[in-house]
């Protein structure tokens, strides 16, 4: 088969379409390692079958103006509308007296949604169903918001990415402020973020400003792609024992500390899994954040806590310290100073600094992990590590890592670290 293909390509076709086949058995049972696996061999029959020409089209103008159609068709509600109106298959014309939108218009980015996977086309002229990708779109407030938060905050930054690079002479986006200084009109230090939307604020300061974006991007971190950080992984059944194992020796009046923890799902989670475990747990974040109903009504075990992770850590002598998404957009300066701020509250052979982050192979890297990289370097001048990474951060700052528990490619992994 592969002798047949007509140009260039790394990639065994015959192999990769093998490995779908004896794949579909398990996929029609709806084995979750069977669908990764034939999704990873699709995507590499895709890259192998396209010819050159194809995917220069396909990234520089396909995607592109998938993206901008997709932020049409949240701004119509047209996904919602399509669920709404109780039939299997809508038209265009229908759809276009809903909206208020020009049908021809209309007609247009339909048949690029549907010619990228958003929508299916019926079998008449003008006709569409939603698939599961745009159902999704018309059921979660959250996928909807994800649109407009990507397409005007992180659009912007990816576009300016290239001439900020030309300008600093093609150093990595890093927040030390000793670093080539440039902005479009000011003599000062910025980033790829600050020099794409022309702010001298960095990115918290810059959204703090914007009330309508604060609640779609704090939605979106709470629902970031995560792997162990439900709790649930049979991978963390160590971690409940090794929590446990001192802890129910003494008396422990905190067992772990939620840093920079949002509205409290992950402690929330954790206290649904490992109820029995003793000691408090807190919670702790900004008071922007922490001002909020889902806030409020977390278990009474569950004390809530306003901290600056940028300053000493007042609860000494938990059990745990937790860090889920948190060093990921900062330097390793700045995540230097949060990990030392924790240290002096940690007891040496007792207390375990826990983190959940995405830990980039060598080899092999899944693309959902190298785009949140490529979001972090745009958005706040942060990265998505990899082992080394992670062995010299936490070793520079005084830590050594204990174990590292992953999940499937492309999601988060628990590093456990204790104190040299």
């Amino acid at each position: 088969m592969s002798s047949e293909v007509s140009f260039e390509t790394p990639y065994d076709v015959s192999a990769l379409l093998t490995q779908i086949a004896s794949n579909g058995g398990d996929l029609l049972k709806g084995g979750e390692e069977a669908r990764r696996a034939c999704l990873i061999a699709a995507r590499k029959l895709q890259f192998a079958l396209e010819k050159p020409t194809e995917s220069i089209l396909r990234a520089r103008v396909a995607e592109p103006a998938h993206h901008a159609a997709l932020r049409i068709a949240v701004d119509l509600g047209l996904f919602q509308k399509m669920a709404e109106s109780g039939e299997k298959i809508t038209s265009v014309t229908h759809l276009a007296a809903l909206t208020d939108a020009d049908v021809v218009l209309l007609a247009r980015l339909m048949k690029h949604l549907a010619s990228m996977g958003t929508l299916y086309e019926g079998e008449i002229a003008g006709t569409y169903s939603l698939t599961p990708l745009s159902k999704a779109l018309s059921q979660h407030k959250k996928f909807q918001e994800a649109i407009p938060l990507s397409f005007n905050v992180i659009g912007p930054s990816f576009a300016a990415l290239p001439e900020y690079l030309q300008k600093t002479s093609y150093k990595n986006p890093h927040e030390d402020l000793s670093q080539t200084r440039y902005s479009k009109d000011h003599n000062r230090y910025c980033g790829p973020f600050q020099f794409a939307h022309n702010t001298p604020n960095d990115f918290w300061e810059w959204i703090a400003y914007r009330p309508e974006r604060v609640c779609p991007f704090n939605n979106q971190m709470n629902d970031r792609v995560t792997g162990l950080s439900s709790w649930d992984d049979t991978q963390l059944r160590p971690l409940e024992e090794k929590l446990g194992k001192e802890a129910g020796d003494q008396d422990v009046p905190v067992l772990i500390v939620d840093v920079g923890g949002g509205k409290g799902r992950d402690l929330k989670a954790f206290h649904e899994k490992f109820s029995t475990l003793p000691g408090q747990l807190v919670l702790q974040d900004r008071a922007s954040v922490l001002d909020d109903e889902e806030v409020k009504g977390l278990d009474d075990k569950i004390k809530v806590m306003e901290h600056d992770f940028f300053t000493p850590q007042p609860i000494k002598g938990a059990r745990a310290y937790y860090l889920h998404s948190v060093l990921y957009d900062w330097s390793d300066e700045k995540c230097a100073d949060i990990v030392a701020n924790l240290k002096p509250a940690m007891t040496k052979g007792y207390s375990q600094l826990l983190i959940t982050e995405h830990v980039i192979p060598d080899y092999g890297a899944n693309w959902i992990s190298t785009t949140l990289d490529m979001i972090m370097m745009c958005c706040f001048a942060g990265a998505e590590r990899t082992v080394r990474d992670w062995e010299t951060l936490l070793g520079n700052a005084g830590f050594k890592i204990t174990g590292i528990k992953g999940c499937e490619p492309g999601t988060e992994s628990l590093i456990e670290a204790e104190l040299v």
